[in-house]
């Protein structure tokens, strides 16, 4: 039995939606480790997953293997039995999709030993049809990462897997709050988010531009030197400018109106950044050390009760995928 523990990831934002210098997307995210993704593997000649989200699990599960046969790596009889221990909420801006996908294939890929790599895992799950390899990199290293978007010509291929051109552990003490909205509606993925990205208008240059700077010249060293203020003050703009140019599907800078409160009552309440994961509705902020990261909880709690579902306290995952075998 194989057993599989996956860090949810959190998206700041992409940094060139204009495209005019070549390349476009690109993007900026961390590994968190809660929540989490577990699950266990058991060889079997038929498919059976249990646990929360277990129908969603299993059409995946049963996607993956179908692809294995037709490749002719697993036997028509070969199959597994998944046990979800723990799951990502889906649609919460958490990298969901990616997360649960490549843990069910890199659980298979070590239970039946198949050498699958990294890139074919991701293909064989159908993980690649993403303007991000934020959720890549976070499922094996874990930290910080930066990935360099797509060539321009490639922008319609959602084949294409976005290289990571930057990963790095954050500093131990720093702890992340993360904030889950009362909301009648989910983020947009898969093939929704693929249409919408079709349809906007392109980015200005000059945003583009800043966002770019945010990264390498803002949160970059400031993560290296271990600035906390530096490297939120440039995380709080890159999103500002993401979620401003994204107004014209999200119909503001967040996905919901209470969302603007609550990450204003963050920054201003002990959180040094703040902002959006992906298309939300989850909500982020970061804090300092552990202490300020549960005070801030405690005041979100009772500013806004009736309007969050959960709140969690949690480290940046300091590493990726853990891979281990158990009885």
């Amino acid at each position: 039995m194989i057993k599989i523990k996956s860090p949810a990831r959190i998206h700041f934002g992409q940094i060139d939606l204009d495209g005019s210098r070549g390349r476009i997307y690109g993007g900026a995210g961390i590994g968190v480790e809660n929540p989490a993704c577990i699950m266990k593997f058991k060889k079997s000649d038929n498919i059976s997953v249990t646990g929360k989200y277990s129908e969603k699990t299993a059409e995946i599960l049963e996607k993956f293997i179908k692809k294995l046969h037709s490749k002719n790596m697993l036997g028509q009889n070969q199959g597994a039995v998944v046990e979800i221990e723990e799951i990502l909420p889906f649609h919460q801006g958490l990298g969901s999709g990616t997360q649960i996908g490549l843990t069910i294939g890199e659980g298979l890929n070590n239970l039946y030993q198949l050498n699958l790599k990294p890139e074919q895992v991701a293909a064989y799950v159908d993980r690649k049809h993403s303007r991000s390899g934020i959720g890549f990199g976070v499922f094996y290293t874990g930290g910080f990462i930066v990935d360099g978007g797509r060539p321009v010509a490639e922008k319609e291929n959602d084949s294409y897997l976005p290289p990571v051109i930057f990963q790095k552990k954050v500093p131990e003490k720093w702890r992340l709050v993360i904030v889950f909205p009362q909301v009648d509606k989910t983020g947009l993925s898969g093939r929704k988010e693929i249409k919408t990205f079709r349809n906007l208008k392109s980015m200005s240059r000059d945003t583009a531009a800043e966002n770019a700077h945010h990264i390498l010249l803002g949160m970059l060293p400031a993560l290296v030197e271990k600035d906390i203020k530096s490297f939120g003050r440039a995380l709080t703009q890159l999103e500002i400018n993401v979620g401003d140019y994204f107004k014209q599907v999200q119909g503001g800078r967040y996905s919901t109106k209470i969302s603007a409160e609550i990450v204003k009552f963050m920054l201003q309440n002990g959180s040094y950044g703040a902002g959006q994961s992906s298309w939300g509705p989850s909500l982020y902020g970061i804090c300092a050390d552990k202490k300020t990261a549960e005070m801030l909880k405690i005041s979100l709690l009772n500013k806004f009760k009736g309007d969050v579902t959960d709140i969690i306290t949690t480290k940046a995952a300091a590493e990726g995928v853990k891979i281990e075998k158990c009885v």
